[in-house]
């Protein structure tokens, strides 16, 4: 019984796995409003790779997972709303996301820590977290806000041992959140 069940499982997460593969490559698939956005907002950018995730297949089963295993698992692909970019801009790695309007969503540029801010580091030390290790990188976030406003924050990945710890920080050192990822 146990070995039946593992092998709808394995099954399972290989079709969920290999549907949502197949749109990843598939950019036929990115609305013109989409690649228009982009190309306003990057001129130079050297794209790397266009995703689009949205298979209910994959994140019904990443939620469910999280939730402990419901007993729902759809097979069908929807529609994406979201279309990730990744690619090189001004010498830095970056991603974009973009609602399927050509409405930017977010940008993050990574960069390594030696980039980050005094002040950023000055919180994260005095918060407790001085001797942490920081991940080798980080992520300088840019979100749109109204009109011409931007939310512009770092994201650092720390951890000590096994435990795990992400901050969001903005660049005057103000703590924007913090999360335990596990201990």
């Amino acid at each position: 019984m146990k070995n039946r069940i593992l092998i709808i499982a394995v099954v399972f997460l290989a079709t969920c796995f290999a549907s949502n593969a197949q749109k990843k490559r598939e950019t036929n698939d990115v609305p013109k409003v989409v690649y228009s956005a982009f190309g306003e907002q990057y001129p130079d950018a050297q794209v790397v790779q266009w995703e689009m995730p949205g298979s209910t297949c994959y994140k019904d089963w990443i939620s469910s997972w999280e939730q402990g295993m419901s007993e729902e698992y759809p097979m069908e692909y929807t529609e994406p709303n979201t279309f990730h970019v990744t690619y090189k801009y001004q010498n830095n790695e970056q991603r974009s996301v973009y609602y399927r309007n050509g409405q930017w969503v977010q940008t993050r540029t990574k960069i390594n820590k030696e980039s980050i801010p005094e002040a950023v580091m000055y919180t994260v030390n005095n918060l407790g977290y001085g001797d942490w290790d920081v991940a080798d990188y980080a992520f300088l976030v840019e979100k749109p806000l109204e009109k011409d406003r931007r939310d512009v924050f770092f994201k650092i990945y720390l951890k000590k041992e096994i435990k795990r710890q992400v901050m969001k920080v903005n660049f005057d050192g103000t703590l924007k959140q913090k999360n335990k990822l596990y201990w």
